[in-house]
């Protein structure tokens, strides 16, 4: 759920790109300004493009994450991810002899084509959490340093092998001894509390996606192989309890870009000036193109959801800003081949026009907050104007005498 104000103390770099743009109110205020003229004189449709007056670029608090149906690991860019979970229905029928933890893949979130491979590794966890807040910041490095068990990662997702069939990886973590003994421990419920294990990873260059335990389907498991007490050996298969990933940002993201963001709560704000705009005008076309710098993003082949609210009150900087609810959310989508992101906006800008609607403008927030790690990042009329926010108008004002 959205909150309608945010108020927090951000870190003091990048946390805000707030930038006032001026073209539109310059001297030769709608550049571009196109007046196509009927048989009779009268005017009949004008086009023009209204450049971004205000647009600001923010980071809130961190987004939990354990309501995703994904878990990401590794490192793209300047964000590393690394995995929680915790089982709690292990059998204490069976003397367990042999665990083993299977992942299955979604899919890689990588920069380009990439044929790397790292190693992951399963650690017990040393303090306490709660899958529904938990977050990078307050777990810190509550785990051991002693690995449970490794496997190798490498840079493959699932692959489509017929209609609507999916040949989905697996990747199996063998625990050794110390990892066999932890899930025995769990099993007995008179011990310490299980705080479950985490995956960590070594010296990655793609994020790789894994299905976590909210999905209807393929959920992280334990596989468990022990004796039962007439010595028969048996198989058990545990489904995780909970599980979250806990994403951080190792460096800070370069300036100049507006930026929004799935984990790290970057958010973008806009606003155009159309006081130029006739008041009686009937507006017949408004599109918002902003073109995407294709350098800082980070998208899945199944693309980046963007929601865009209207602002009801002025948007205050830091982080303070107010939604409309009463009006419904226009949406966007960005997939790797995405050069200029377009949203259709008629009827938000028809009431701008006419005063129904105060002008505060808009903010664009991800639409599926906490689950992955992936960004969209926007060049803004600042750093490129000619490839910063735009609206492309067209509209039908009163005849001419």
């Amino acid at each position: 759920m959205f909150l309608n104000s945010l108020k927090m103390k951000l870190p003091p770099a990048l946390c805000l790109l707030l930038v006032v743009v001026i073209g539109c109110r310059e001297d030769n205020a709608l550049q571009g300004f196109d007046l196509l003229t009927a048989p009779n004189g009268q005017r009949a449709v004008d086009t023009t493009t209204v450049r971004v007056l205000v647009e600001a670029t923010f980071q809130d608090t961190l987004t939990a994450t354990g309501s995703s149906i994904f878990l990401d690991l590794g490192q793209i860019d300047n964000v590393q991810s690394r995995a929680l979970l915790r089982f709690k229905a292990v059998p204490d029928s069976i003397d367990i002899s042999k665990v083993t933890l299977i992942l299955d893949t979604n899919t890689i979130i990588a920069q380009g084509q990439t044929k790397s491979r790292f190693l992951a590794s399963v650690h017990r966890v040393t303090s306490d959490w709660e899958e529904s807040t938990v977050t990078s910041e307050d777990f810190g490095d509550a785990f051991e340093l002693a690995a449970l068990g490794e496997a190798e990662i490498v840079s493959t997702g699932a692959v489509v092998t017929g209609f609507d069939t999916l040949s989905t990886e697996s990747i199996r973590f063998e625990f050794n001894q110390d990892g066999v003994d932890l899930v025995s421990d769990w099993a007995d419920t008179t011990l310490p509390d299980n705080f479950g294990i985490l995956i960590d990873f070594d010296d990655a260059e793609f994020v790789k996606e894994f299905i976590a335990g909210n999905s209807a389907f393929n959920q992280p498991r334990l596989e468990i192989v022990g004796l039962k007490s007439n010595g028969e050996q048996d198989t058990v298969l545990t489904v995780v309890d909970e599980d979250a990933f806990l994403a951080r940002e190792m460096s800070e993201l370069p300036g100049g870009p507006l930026y929004i963001d799935n984990v790290f709560s970057w958010q973008t704000v806009l606003q155009f000036d159309l006081s130029e705009i006739p008041r009686e005008s009937t507006i017949n076309e408004a599109i918002l193109e902003i073109d995407v710098d294709k350098s800082v993003t980070q998208v899945k082949n199944s693309g980046f959801s963007i929601r865009i609210d209207l602002l009801s009150a002025p948007y205050v900087p830091p982080t303070s800003f107010k939604i409309d609810s009463t009006f419904f959310p226009f949406a966007a989508l960005v997939v790797p081949t995405t050069g200029t992101m377009t949203t259709v906006l008629t009827s938000l800008v028809q009431f701008w026009v006419t005063g129904d609607i105060e002008n505060n403008g808009i903010i664009l927030r991800a639409v599926n907050p906490g689950s992955d790690v992936t960004r969209v990042a926007l060049h803004s009329g600042q750093s490129n104007p000619g490839r910063g926010p735009r609206l492309k108008l067209k509209f039908s004002s009163s005849s001419i005498d």
